[in-house]
């Protein structure tokens, strides 16, 4: 497994296992690119510390496990993938530590008729008062696919704040009628929605995970 202690904004590509460290007091945004690659990844956040990752991935199994190791540490996870084949996102976040927080947003279109999951487990064990622990999960099927999401809250604590919710279907008639009646044909129409829908910053992606975007063009 390569260890990376991340010291500046990093764009790494998921070629193998990793375990991530941001240090104490450090605010880090990451980029990765999962092209057809699975993979487990481990992330540390110490006391103090803030993690932005934006995790785009193409026909990938994927592992994501993050501690909150300290007072204050904090993750805000954006996942978002094109899935093709049979695949699995799974992250767990351990809330190690109390007054920490965790943010996870997953995005993902199933693009055939295949499996996409979504196993989100965040954990906040006894006495780990006043965590924040929220995630939101959407899956669109673009065929009939076998998506499943799993937005679990494993929560033994009473003073914390959190929140899911998991949305599994299409896009809504009414925005695709939208587009089309200001003059877009539907293919047109459906490339923005994807693109709204998968990536948060389209020149970002367009400079470190190009792929990403030619795949939606595919679509």
């Amino acid at each position: 497994m390569n260890k990376i202690v991340l010291d500046k904004e990093e764009v790494i590509v998921v070629d193998e296992d990793l375990d991530l460290v941001v240090s104490k007091g450090m605010i880090k945004e990451i980029y990765l690119c999962s092209p057809s690659m699975d993979a487990t990844i481990h992330y540390e956040v110490e006391e103090g510390g803030s993690l932005s990752v934006h995790h785009y991935s193409i026909n990938s199994s994927l592992s994501s496990i993050v501690h909150l190791k300290g007072k204050g540490a904090s993750v805000h996870y954006f996942y978002s993938t094109i899935n093709e084949e049979d695949h699995t996102f799974s992250l767990e976040v351990f809330h190690d530590a109390d007054h920490t927080e965790s943010k996870v947003i997953s995005h993902g279109v199933n693009v055939k008729e295949k499996s996409l999951i979504f196993d989100i487990n965040p954990y906040v064990p006894k006495e780990k008062e006043f965590c924040v622990c929220n995630q939101e999960n959407s899956i669109i099927n673009l065929e009939d696919g076998l998506s499943l999401i799993r937005p679990n809250l494993l929560i033994d604590c009473y003073n914390v704040s959190s929140s899911h919710s998991a949305y599994i279907g299409s896009f809504r008639d009414e925005v695709l009628f939208y587009l089309m009646s200001r003059g877009l044909s539907k293919d047109a129409s459906y490339e923005i929605l994807m693109k709204s829908f998968l990536v948060k910053d389209i020149l970002k992606v367009e400079k470190v995970f190009p792929e990403f975007l030619e795949k939606l063009k595919d679509l």
